[in-house]
């Protein structure tokens, strides 16, 4: 499966699916630029991206998803005899998958075409394909379309495959070959989708503490910020009785899943970026200043996501430590929600 170059290209996560059979009648070709011919595209050269492992070509949720199948006889096999199949279909596939449960994957996504109908292959035959609007010719509404994820317990990703039905002569006794192409489909939006039309994005303001010793109020300036935003906000002294040695702030990503089989989620946290704020014992009325930049978290920050099909959820926290003398920790945390504004 060979696609036709998006406007963005990615480094692919750790984990990506199976690779395909070894004995597969799909092939991809030596170059990665095909030159139009005709009238209309005389000279018109257009990019592909051959089969990868180690990139994604990331699309839109309207993007076309487009580029040709190929399919080449095994090697060794008898040109003059060929191959005889039952047609070649292709699929777009969205799917979530628990890593660690017994619940079988989720297709939340499925577009199909017919690419061939049953025929003979001899040589080596190519076959151009077009989702047009991509995820968005399934008909789902925003609320039902996610961007791409992979996380430590589940992944929801998508990608494209080809399913050759074999036939007799060479390709007797023989299964169905199929040959998968991940993609990336990530959601862009120029406001928080989660914010009601006409409305501001109200700042975070909250008093804690502990009774005649330690009283404090934090504040930060939003409730909603894009993965390449800045958070501006501060922390007053109202009342210390206590001796403070020093004040961090961590950004932890939960993920949560619901098993089908076991209704109760499991959470897992994972600290993605921890930083010292204060260094030493605050005065009463003392104010210190938060300035957090998103883009400059090591790890790969991804929107918020909340009850994807009843199967999981990812959640971020501002978590606030105030560490005493004697080592115990006061913690209070804030969740935030992310969204992604620009595809890159």
């Amino acid at each position: 499966i060979v696609l036709r170059r998006p406007s963005l290209v990615i480094p692919a996560p750790v984990v990506i699916s199976p690779p395909s059979p070894k004995r597969s009648v799909f092939s991809a070709p030596s170059t990665a630029t095909t030159e139009g011919d005709g009238e209309d595209g005389a000279g018109l050269v257009e990019d592909f991206v051959e089969d990868d492992p180690s990139i994604l070509c990331c699309y839109g949720p309207e993007d076309d998803v487009s580029g040709h199948v190929i399919l080449s006889l095994p090697a060794g096999g008898d040109v003059g005899r060929g191959l005889e199949h039952h047609g070649v279909r292709l699929e777009l596939v969205g799917r979530i998958e628990m890593r660690n449960s017994s619940s079988k994957h989720h297709n939340f996504i499925t577009l199909s075409r017919d690419l061939a109908p049953p025929s003979r292959l001899h040589g080596t035959k190519t076959y151009p394909f077009a989702f047009v609007r991509g995820i968005s010719a399934a008909g789902y509404g925003p609320d039902e379309t996610f961007s791409s994820y992979s996380g430590n317990q589940v992944t929801l990703r998508y990608f494209v495959r080809a399913t050759l039905g074999r036939g007799g002569g060479m390709g007797s006794m023989l299964g169905p070959t199929m040959s998968t192409r991940e993609i990336s489909v990530r959601l862009v939006s120029s406001v928080p989708p989660s914010l009601a039309p006409g409305t501001t994005d109200e700042p975070i303001k909250m008093e804690v503490g502990i009774e005649d010793c330690l009283h404090i109020e934090f504040e930060y300036d939003r409730r909603r910020y894009h993965l390449n935003d800045v958070i501006v906000g501060r922390v007053n002294f109202l009342l210390v009785r206590i001796k403070i040695r020093r004040m961090e702030l961590a950004v932890i990503r939960r993920e949560s899943v619901a098993d089908m089989a076991n209704p109760n989620a499991s959470n897992e946290s994972q600290t993605l970026l921890k930083f010292e704020v204060m260094d030493g014992q605050p005065a009463r009325g003392e104010s210190v200043p938060v300035r957090l930049f998103l883009e400059g978290i090591p790890a790969e920050l991804t929107p918020t996501y909340r009850d994807v099909y009843g199967r999981f959820s990812v959640k971020y926290f501002l978590n606030l430590v105030l560490i005493d003398e004697e080592d115990r920790r006061y913690f209070k945390q804030q969740e935030i929600e992310l969204w992604r504004k620009k595809m890159s």
